[in-house]
C-alpha cells in the first residue's frame, strides 16, 4: 500500500470487507516478479536435468491435494 503497489477500494457486495486492487505499478512489479522467477526455474531445470520436472510437478501437485484433504479432516483417518 505505501508502496503503490495496490490500494482498497469498496466492496459492492459487502459493505465491511474492502476490495484489494493492483495498481499499474503492481502489476509492472508482478510481471517483473513472474518474469525473473520463470528465469530462476528455468535455471534450475536446466542444471537438473537427470529430473522428470513434469512427473514431479503432477506428484507435488497430488501431496498438496492429499495435504489438504487430511486438513479437512476432523479426525485422523484409521
Amino acid at each position: 500500500m505505501a508502496e503503490g503497489l495496490g490500494r482498497y477500494d469498496e466492496n459492492p457486495r459487502h459493505r465491511l470487507s474492502r476490495l484489494f486492487v493492483v495498481t499499474d505499478r503492481g502489476a509492472a512489479a508482478l510481471s517483473t516478479i513472474s518474469r525473473e522467477h520463470g528465469k530462476w526455474v528455468d535455471a534450475i531445470e536446466a542444471e537438473a536435468t537427470d529430473i522428470n520436472w513434469p512427473a514431479l510437478r503432477n506428484d507435488l501437485a497430488r501431496l498438496v491435494r492429499v495435504l489438504q484433504d487430511q486438513g479437512q479432516r476432523t479426525t485422523p483417518p484409521e
